[in-house]
């Protein structure tokens, strides 16, 4: 039973709405109503009574909403507890987007390691949905993200570049001869997507509604799974070009990916909690922002 299906519950009660709980967690209304209704499921009872837009408990939901709130209070504390064991063993968490393969970082890590040789390094690579959530729930320090949510006056938001966006290709496809594509061109070419199966109709999601994708979707586990399937000619992988990027083989290329006409442009961002923030994060932040340029 996963923690996040939980929260959203427990959210969703405390707000009578979906919606509200939806803006609270900075995910969709389908979202809300899909984690309670897998919650549901795993729990083999029904929490709630949905009457059109409105919702009220069952019994079995007034007994878990009553104890998971409690639930939730004490999982703060432990993780509050156990970052602050955390910092207290002089570590640092970094995360970074699992789309992102630039020099940059490695080059950040270096050079904070030789200026705090006693520190240790913890990196950690993610989709968008676990950073973010990892760093709501104080397992991780600092990440490297694309913006996905307005900024929040909780976090530091340091913008450090807007990326242009790559359709990766192998040399076979005949549409890797275009000096552009637009994502309607791809409607018949399937779209590589890096994502657990847990966050897989998360990121489809976001693909269709937010990017405009109407390609068919298949996912990979791993930028270098996606790779594969690229040279394979199984699709092609929507990447944007961050810092130094990936030097491309003999059987791939790269054309910038257009949606309506325009040429798709991420912004990429490191992520810092106010009240989680410390000197070492603070100076990792600084290294790496002086080698990728906004």
């Amino acid at each position: 039973m996963l923690q996040r299906q939980i929260k959203t519950f427990v959210v969703a009660v405390d707000e009578s709405s979906f919606t509200e709980a939806a803006e609270k967690l900075y995910i969709s209304q389908s979202a809300v109503s899909q984690q309670i209704t897998t919650l549901e499921n795993e729990l083999g009872v029904k929490l709630i009574k949905r009457e059109n837009r409105r919702f009220s408990l069952t019994e079995a939901g007034e007994f878990f909403y009553k104890k998971a709130k409690k639930l939730l209070r004490d999982t703060e504390k432990i993780v509050a507890q156990t970052r602050e064991l955390a910092h207290n063993s002089n570590t640092l968490t970094i995360g970074y987007l699992n789309l992102y393969n630039g020099t940059e970082l490695h080059e950040s890590v270096a050079e904070f390691s030789a200026e705090f040789p006693d520190i240790v390094l913890n990196i950690v690579s993610g989709t968008h949905e676990d950073l973010y959530h990892r760093l709501l729930d104080k397992t991780i320090d600092l990440v490297i993200n694309d913006q996905r949510r307005n900024f929040s006056d909780d976090y530091y938001n340091d913008v450090i570049c807007y990326a242009p966006c790559f359709a990766e290709l192998s040399k076979n496809n005949p549409l890797s001869a275009n000096e552009r594509l637009d994502t309607l061109q791809l409607e018949d070419t399937p779209c590589i997507v890096i994502a657990p199966e847990a966050q897989q109709s998360h990121e489809e999601e976001f693909y269709r509604d937010i990017l405009g994708f109407e390609s068919p979707i298949i996912f990979a586990d791993t930028l270098e799974h996606a790779r594969m399937l690229v040279v394979g000619n199984r699709g092609f992988l929507p990447i944007e070009e961050v810092g130094t990027s990936f030097t491309l083989t003999g059987s791939t290329v790269r054309v910038p990916l257009y949606h309506n006409g325009t040429q798709i442009i991420r912004k990429y961002c490191l992520f810092r909690r106010k009240d989680n923030s410390n000197t070492y994060a603070e100076r990792f932040s600084e290294i790496i922002k002086t080698k990728i340029f906004t």
